[in-house]
């Protein structure tokens, strides 16, 4: 008789409800691929493409600490910031001390990536992206509505301790900036898409023009 397996992390949990469906919704077990770019002929403040399918739905409430669900988790966020400026999500973290954590779908991926664009501070993401808000109930920050899982929270600490960075010969480009993803080849689906530049996109679209107008006023 074969001996039974190990019981997962997950299941000696004594939360196994909110460890699942975190588990389920950040590590999904997927193989590797890479794949076209899903809506090439996206514009800003399009939201996503998918005629409101998204924002049909409604979204129930789960409490982390209800009585059979114990043991909450813990999320832990990291951040690569651009020289001589830290990115805004860590601004907001580390003066608001609340945030949501949404997750992305393939449908969201253009409004997502919009989103992260280098504007100045101020911008709205929400404009920029057209991504809708939906209210929270224990933060300030509102949620996406297009995400099918979002996560309210709190700072508990922030911290920087990375000292040193390792890479396999030929994994990275000359500089160290870059690893390729055929060589990392990470257990997700995977594709590629440039981060815009705000100096660059400003005139290509009439709401990041009107966008960029209207801060340039501000000052």
């Amino acid at each position: 008789m074969p001996a039974p397996a190990a019981a997962t992390e997950c299941e000696q949990s004594t939360g196994q409800k909110n460890c699942k469906i975190v588990q389920e919704v950040v590590g999904p077990r997927q193989a590797h691929r890479n794949h076209q770019i899903p809506y090439p002929t996206w514009d800003y403040g399009q939201g996503v493409p998918d005629n409101g399918a998204s924002l049909a739905h409604d979204h129930y409430e789960i409490d982390p600490y209800a009585p059979d669900r114990t043991d909450p988790p813990m999320f832990i966020v990291g951040f690569s910031s651009r020289p001589g400026r830290v990115k805004d999500t860590y601004r907001n973290l580390k003066e608001k001390g609340k945030c949501v954590i949404n997750t992305v779908s393939e449908e969201m991926i253009e409004a997502v990536n919009a989103a992260a664009t280098d504007a100045p501070h101020g911008v709205s993401e929400w404009d920029v992206s057209g991504l809708h808000e939906a209210p929270s109930m224990t933060v300030e920050p509102s949620r996406v509505k297009e995400s099918v899982f979002n996560i309210e929270g709190k700072v508990i600490d922030i911290k920087e301790f990375a000292t040193r960075f390792w890479v396999r010969e030929g994994a990275a480009n000359e500089d160290f900036s870059h690893i390729d993803i055929e060589k990392l080849r990470p257990s997700v689906s995977t594709f590629e898409r440039p981060r815009r530049k705000w100096s660059n996109e400003v005139s290509k679209s009439t709401l990041s023009s009107r966008l960029h107008g209207e801060k340039e006023g501000e000052n």
